[in-house]
């Protein structure tokens, strides 16, 4: 089961890549689900530094672009909101995704991963860009934060 799930994830991910690269958007529909994030971000579950990434969206929930925006250690990511929000600033974004890698592959937030989330929210608040959801992936999967209720 676990191998048939993880074709199909790796499937998924190729299939939105490959629409990424197409410079095609990628629908809206997409960008609302946290398991099609997932799957656009699953090449970061092999990174062996933490990786923070910003999805930029527009009105309609649609990509606009994926951005690197911050990397760190072995269990550490420091950002700061004027990294995060000069990017979605550039793209004109009318709402952002957060997601970001453990390379431990456990993906359950941690205290500072918790911090992050809402010092983002906060930031996003003040200046008109809104954080839809934080998620954090892993070997072993992903947790939504905002799923989670956190946001």
């Amino acid at each position: 089961m676990a191998a048939r799930r993880k074709r199909t994830l790796d499937a998924v991910a190729a299939e939105m890549r490959g629409l990424l690269s197409d410079k095609t958007v990628v629908s809206a529909a997409s960008m609302s689900a946290p398991e099609h994030i997932f799957a656009l971000c699953h090449d970061m579950t092999t990174e062996q530094q933490e990786c923070l990434v910003l999805l930029t969206l527009d009105a309609r929930i649609a990509l606009i672009r994926r951005v690197l925006v911050a990397k760190g250690g072995l269990a550490s990511c420091p950002a700061h909101p004027r990294d995060v929000f000069r990017e979605a600033l550039k793209d004109n974004a009318h709402s952002v995704v957060l997601v970001h890698c453990h390379p431990s592959g456990d993906p359950e937030p941690s205290g500072d991963d918790l911090a992050l989330t809402r010092r983002m929210t906060k930031a996003g608040v003040l200046i008109g860009i809104p954080l839809v959801d934080h998620i954090i992936v892993g070997r072993n999967g992903y947790v939504s934060l905002s799923a989670r209720g956190v946001l």
